[in-house]
Protein backbone atom coordinates (compact mmCIF):
# COMPACT_ATOMS: atom_id res chain seq x y z
CA UNK A 1 0.00 0.00 0.00
CA UNK A 2 2.73 2.40 0.98
CA UNK A 3 4.95 1.41 -1.95
CA UNK A 4 2.10 1.98 -4.44
CA UNK A 5 1.49 5.43 -3.03
CA UNK A 6 5.19 6.34 -3.24
CA UNK A 7 5.39 5.16 -6.82
CA UNK A 8 2.40 7.24 -7.78
CA UNK A 9 3.97 10.24 -6.11
CA UNK A 10 7.18 9.84 -8.08
CA UNK A 11 5.34 9.93 -11.45
CA UNK A 12 2.92 12.82 -10.62
CA UNK A 13 4.00 15.97 -12.56
CA UNK A 14 4.56 19.25 -10.64
CA UNK A 15 1.40 21.43 -10.85
CA UNK A 16 1.77 25.26 -11.14
CA UNK A 17 -0.57 26.96 -8.65
CA UNK A 18 -3.34 29.17 -10.20
CA UNK A 19 -2.91 32.85 -9.33
CA UNK A 20 -5.98 35.00 -10.03
CA UNK A 21 -5.35 38.21 -11.95
CA UNK A 22 -4.99 41.39 -9.93
CA UNK A 23 -8.39 43.13 -10.12
CA UNK A 24 -6.84 46.53 -9.46
CA UNK A 25 -6.09 48.58 -12.59
CA UNK A 26 -2.86 50.43 -11.94
CA UNK A 27 -3.34 52.82 -14.87
CA UNK A 28 -4.96 56.21 -14.25
CA UNK A 29 -6.35 59.14 -16.24
CA UNK A 30 -3.67 61.80 -16.30
CA UNK A 31 -6.19 64.55 -17.08
CA UNK A 32 -8.31 63.72 -14.02
CA UNK A 33 -5.19 63.72 -11.85
CA UNK A 34 -4.14 67.14 -13.14
CA UNK A 35 -7.62 68.53 -12.49
CA UNK A 36 -7.54 67.15 -8.96
CA UNK A 37 -4.25 68.82 -8.15
CA UNK A 38 -5.30 72.12 -9.76
CA UNK A 39 -8.50 72.14 -7.68
CA UNK A 40 -6.51 71.32 -4.56
CA UNK A 41 -4.06 74.16 -5.20
CA UNK A 42 -7.00 76.54 -5.85
CA UNK A 43 -8.54 75.62 -2.51
CA UNK A 44 -5.26 76.08 -0.68
CA UNK A 45 -4.56 79.43 -2.34
CA UNK A 46 -8.01 80.75 -1.41
CA UNK A 47 -8.22 79.25 2.05
CA UNK A 48 -7.23 82.50 3.71
CA UNK A 49 -9.89 84.39 1.75
CA UNK A 50 -12.55 81.92 2.83
CA UNK A 51 -11.45 82.25 6.43
CA UNK A 52 -11.49 86.07 6.16
CA UNK A 53 -14.97 85.97 4.65
CA UNK A 54 -16.16 83.71 7.46
CA UNK A 55 -14.86 86.11 10.09
CA UNK A 56 -16.51 89.06 8.32
CA UNK A 57 -19.85 87.22 8.23
CA UNK A 58 -19.61 86.50 11.94
CA UNK A 59 -18.87 90.15 12.65
CA UNK A 60 -21.76 91.38 10.47
CA UNK A 61 -24.37 88.92 11.72
CA UNK A 62 -25.20 91.21 14.64
CA UNK A 63 -25.04 94.47 12.71
CA UNK A 64 -28.22 96.56 12.53
CA UNK A 65 -28.57 96.19 8.76
CA UNK A 66 -28.26 92.40 8.73
CA UNK A 67 -30.58 91.96 11.72
CA UNK A 68 -33.20 94.15 10.05
CA UNK A 69 -32.88 92.18 6.82
CA UNK A 70 -33.26 88.87 8.66
CA UNK A 71 -36.40 90.15 10.40
CA UNK A 72 -37.87 91.16 7.05
CA UNK A 73 -37.13 87.72 5.59
CA UNK A 74 -38.76 86.05 8.60
CA UNK A 75 -41.81 88.30 8.22
CA UNK A 76 -42.14 87.40 4.54
CA UNK A 77 -41.82 83.72 5.37
CA UNK A 78 -44.65 83.97 7.93
CA UNK A 79 -46.83 85.83 5.44
CA UNK A 80 -46.17 83.24 2.79
CA UNK A 81 -47.13 80.43 5.17
CA UNK A 82 -50.24 82.16 6.53
CA UNK A 83 -51.50 83.70 3.29
CA UNK A 84 -49.79 82.51 0.08
CA UNK A 85 -52.17 84.55 -2.10
CA UNK A 86 -50.82 87.80 -0.67
CA UNK A 87 -47.65 87.32 -2.70
CA UNK A 88 -49.45 87.22 -6.05
CA UNK A 89 -50.00 90.99 -6.08
CA UNK A 90 -46.34 91.58 -5.15
CA UNK A 91 -45.20 89.57 -8.16
CA UNK A 92 -47.74 91.29 -10.41
CA UNK A 93 -46.57 94.76 -9.37
CA UNK A 94 -42.90 93.88 -9.80
CA UNK A 95 -43.58 92.34 -13.19
CA UNK A 96 -45.50 95.39 -14.36
CA UNK A 97 -42.65 97.69 -13.32
CA UNK A 98 -40.09 95.51 -15.11
CA UNK A 99 -42.08 95.43 -18.35
CA UNK A 100 -42.83 99.16 -18.14
CA UNK A 101 -39.11 99.86 -17.73
CA UNK A 102 -38.32 97.87 -20.89
CA UNK A 103 -40.89 99.85 -22.87
CA UNK A 104 -39.41 103.13 -21.66
CA UNK A 105 -36.06 102.39 -23.31
CA UNK A 106 -35.24 104.04 -26.62
CA UNK A 107 -35.06 100.65 -28.35
CA UNK A 108 -36.59 97.33 -27.39
CA UNK A 109 -33.99 94.59 -27.18
CA UNK A 110 -34.37 91.68 -29.58
CA UNK A 111 -34.23 89.14 -26.74
CA UNK A 112 -36.94 90.93 -24.74
CA UNK A 113 -39.16 91.30 -27.81
CA UNK A 114 -39.02 87.64 -28.80
CA UNK A 115 -39.37 86.39 -25.23
CA UNK A 116 -42.33 88.70 -24.65
CA UNK A 117 -44.21 87.52 -27.74
CA UNK A 118 -43.42 83.84 -27.17
CA UNK A 119 -44.85 84.09 -23.65
CA UNK A 120 -47.82 86.19 -24.75
CA UNK A 121 -48.82 83.69 -27.45
CA UNK A 122 -48.34 80.63 -25.26
CA UNK A 123 -52.09 80.25 -24.53
CA UNK A 124 -51.38 79.20 -20.94
CA UNK A 125 -51.47 80.70 -17.45
CA UNK A 126 -48.27 82.66 -18.13
CA UNK A 127 -49.73 84.33 -21.23
CA UNK A 128 -52.87 85.26 -19.29
CA UNK A 129 -50.81 86.78 -16.51
CA UNK A 130 -48.59 88.66 -18.96
CA UNK A 131 -51.62 90.03 -20.76
CA UNK A 132 -52.83 91.33 -17.42
CA UNK A 133 -49.50 93.13 -16.99
CA UNK A 134 -49.76 94.86 -20.35
CA UNK A 135 -53.43 95.71 -19.89
CA UNK A 136 -52.70 97.72 -16.73
CA UNK A 137 -49.59 99.52 -17.98
CA UNK A 138 -50.29 102.99 -19.47
CA UNK A 139 -48.05 102.41 -22.48
CA UNK A 140 -49.84 104.24 -25.27
CA UNK A 141 -49.53 103.34 -28.95
CA UNK A 142 -45.84 103.89 -29.65
CA UNK A 143 -44.26 101.24 -27.36
CA UNK A 144 -46.71 98.57 -28.51
CA UNK A 145 -46.06 99.39 -32.15
CA UNK A 146 -42.31 99.09 -31.56
CA UNK A 147 -42.90 95.74 -29.91
CA UNK A 148 -45.02 94.53 -32.81
CA UNK A 149 -42.47 95.69 -35.37
CA UNK A 150 -39.65 94.03 -33.47
CA UNK A 151 -41.50 90.71 -33.37
CA UNK A 152 -42.74 90.67 -36.98
CA UNK A 153 -40.02 92.56 -38.82
CA UNK A 154 -42.73 94.75 -40.39
CA UNK A 155 -43.00 98.53 -40.29
CA UNK A 156 -46.31 99.42 -38.70
CA UNK A 157 -47.21 102.95 -37.62
CA UNK A 158 -50.24 104.38 -35.85
CA UNK A 159 -52.19 104.90 -39.10
CA UNK A 160 -51.59 101.36 -40.34
CA UNK A 161 -52.48 99.94 -36.91
CA UNK A 162 -55.73 101.91 -36.91
CA UNK A 163 -56.49 100.59 -40.39
CA UNK A 164 -55.70 97.07 -39.24
CA UNK A 165 -58.13 97.42 -36.34
CA UNK A 166 -60.82 98.84 -38.61
CA UNK A 167 -60.47 95.82 -40.91
CA UNK A 168 -60.95 93.47 -37.97
CA UNK A 169 -64.04 95.31 -36.68
CA UNK A 170 -65.54 95.54 -40.16
CA UNK A 171 -65.03 91.84 -40.85
CA UNK A 172 -66.67 91.08 -37.50
CA UNK A 173 -69.58 93.34 -38.43
CA UNK A 174 -70.01 91.58 -41.78
CA UNK A 175 -70.04 88.19 -40.07
CA UNK A 176 -72.65 89.35 -37.55
CA UNK A 177 -74.78 90.83 -40.34
CA UNK A 178 -74.75 87.49 -42.10
CA UNK A 179 -76.07 85.96 -38.89
CA UNK A 180 -78.95 88.45 -38.78
CA UNK A 181 -77.56 91.16 -36.48
CA UNK A 182 -78.15 94.81 -37.44
CA UNK A 183 -78.42 98.29 -35.91
CA UNK A 184 -81.46 97.39 -33.81
CA UNK A 185 -79.24 94.98 -31.88
CA UNK A 186 -76.71 97.70 -30.99
CA UNK A 187 -78.56 98.71 -27.89
CA UNK A 188 -78.04 99.09 -24.16
CA UNK A 189 -80.28 97.63 -21.45
CA UNK A 190 -83.26 99.87 -20.66
CA UNK A 191 -82.02 100.64 -17.15
CA UNK A 192 -79.22 102.78 -18.64
CA UNK A 193 -81.68 105.48 -19.78
CA UNK A 194 -84.23 105.10 -17.04
CA UNK A 195 -83.82 106.83 -13.70
CA UNK A 196 -83.91 104.91 -10.42
CA UNK A 197 -87.43 104.98 -9.01
CA UNK A 198 -86.86 102.82 -5.95
CA UNK A 199 -84.19 101.26 -3.80
CA UNK A 200 -81.09 102.88 -2.28
CA UNK A 201 -80.45 104.81 -5.54
CA UNK A 202 -83.95 106.20 -5.78
CA UNK A 203 -84.00 109.52 -7.63
CA UNK A 204 -80.72 108.87 -9.43
CA UNK A 205 -81.10 110.13 -13.03
CA UNK A 206 -80.46 107.97 -16.08
CA UNK A 207 -76.87 107.44 -17.16
CA UNK A 208 -77.68 108.51 -20.73
CA UNK A 209 -80.79 109.43 -22.66
CA UNK A 210 -81.88 107.21 -25.53
CA UNK A 211 -81.58 110.18 -27.89
CA UNK A 212 -77.96 110.81 -26.85
CA UNK A 213 -77.19 107.12 -27.26
CA UNK A 214 -78.60 107.05 -30.79
CA UNK A 215 -76.61 110.18 -31.68
CA UNK A 216 -73.40 108.60 -30.38
CA UNK A 217 -74.15 105.44 -32.37
CA UNK A 218 -74.55 107.55 -35.53
CA UNK A 219 -71.16 109.12 -34.82
CA UNK A 220 -69.54 105.71 -34.30
CA UNK A 221 -70.96 104.43 -37.60
CA UNK A 222 -69.60 107.53 -39.36
CA UNK A 223 -66.12 106.94 -37.96
CA UNK A 224 -66.21 103.26 -38.97
CA UNK A 225 -67.62 103.95 -42.43
CA UNK A 226 -70.84 102.04 -41.81
CA UNK A 227 -74.32 102.91 -42.98
CA UNK A 228 -76.41 104.70 -40.33
CA UNK A 229 -79.62 102.92 -41.24
CA UNK A 230 -78.56 99.30 -40.87
CA UNK A 231 -75.00 99.54 -39.52
CA UNK A 232 -73.49 97.72 -42.50
CA UNK A 233 -70.10 98.72 -44.00
CA UNK A 234 -70.51 100.94 -47.04
CA UNK A 235 -69.09 99.98 -50.43
CA UNK A 236 -66.50 102.77 -50.15
CA UNK A 237 -65.33 101.42 -46.78
CA UNK A 238 -65.01 97.88 -48.10
CA UNK A 239 -62.94 99.09 -51.04
CA UNK A 240 -60.73 101.24 -48.77
CA UNK A 241 -60.05 98.27 -46.50
CA UNK A 242 -59.51 95.82 -49.36
CA UNK A 243 -62.52 93.76 -48.33
CA UNK A 244 -64.76 94.29 -51.35
CA UNK A 245 -63.60 91.04 -52.96
CA UNK A 246 -64.85 88.88 -50.09
CA UNK A 247 -68.38 90.30 -49.97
Amino acid sequence: MTQHTDKQTQHTPFATPHIPPDPINHTYNREDLDRYYRANREIESNRHRIEDAGRQMQELEHSRAVELFQKQVELLQRRLINNPRSFSQIFINEGMRAIAWEFQQEELGERFTRTFWNLLLGEDDMSTLLLRFVWHIPLGFEPLIRLLNGATGLEYNQDSINLFGQRVETLTRMFNQREGISRVDDILPKRFWEGQVSGPNEGLPAYISKEDFEASLDRYYDLMGWDKEDGLPTAATLEKLGLNEIV
